[in-house]
């Protein structure tokens, strides 16, 4: 990511303009009257000052999670929803400063480039690898969306040492659940966790 990052993002945007950005303002935390009218807004904690560039279109209009658009169905019914979103939110834009107009291209192109998709990456860490394969990387070489090489290449470079660290998270995971089933009782089931077959590097 840090190594793709000049490729997304546009140097006349570094130094503002900055603005108030919901981190987490999805629908759940919108509330509207009978016509829709927004008439409360909650769970403003991590609201922040970013730039305008991160300014993106809500992933969550598709009804999906981020990490999960595009996966059994086509890409373009997600780029309808987005042009929609685009066209409403130019319409209310020009109501608010007229003709000159900034936010609505800046969003588009941040769509047309696939900016987009490198930014959800940013405010998403649980579906940040996800978005890369599926997404980002196929900017750069499409064939490596559908190789394992690509991740056994990469992986080591995480730290040094990486395949250590990997191996004593997943002993500290196995303690943890040992010590979970004890406190729980020993019939406890758990779920097995989701790198049963991961490969260490």
């Amino acid at each position: 990511m840090r190594a793709t990052l000049h490729h997304f993002t546009d140097r006349q945007y570094r130094q503002g303009p900055f603005f108030l950005w919901l981190t987490d303002g999805h629908q759940s935390n919108i509330f509207v009257d009978s016509q829709w009218h927004i008439t409360c807004l909650i769970d403003l904690e991590w609201a922040c000052a970013m730039p305008i560039e991160l300014q993106c279109p809500p992933y969550w209009l598709s009804d999906r999670s981020v990490d999960d658009i595009g996966q059994g169905e086509p890409l373009e019914s997600f780029t309808q929803i987005i042009s929609e979103f685009f066209d409403a939110f130019e319409q209310e834009e020009r109501i608010r400063v007229g003709e000159a107009i900034y936010q609505t291209p800046i969003m588009r192109n941040s769509w047309a480039t696939g900016s987009f998709w490198y930014f959800q990456a940013l405010h998403s860490p649980k579906g940040l690898y996800r978005i890369f394969n599926e997404h980002i990387q196929r900017f750069f070489c499409a064939k490596h969306c559908t190789m394992a090489l690509f991740d056994e290449v990469v992986a080591p470079y995480w730290s040094t040492n990486a395949a250590d660290v990997i191996k004593g998270k997943i002993k500290e995971e196995q303690r943890y659940r040992a010590g979970l089933r004890k406190a729980l009782g020993a019939d406890v089931s758990l779920a097995e966790p989701a790198h049963g077959n991961m490969k260490v590097f």
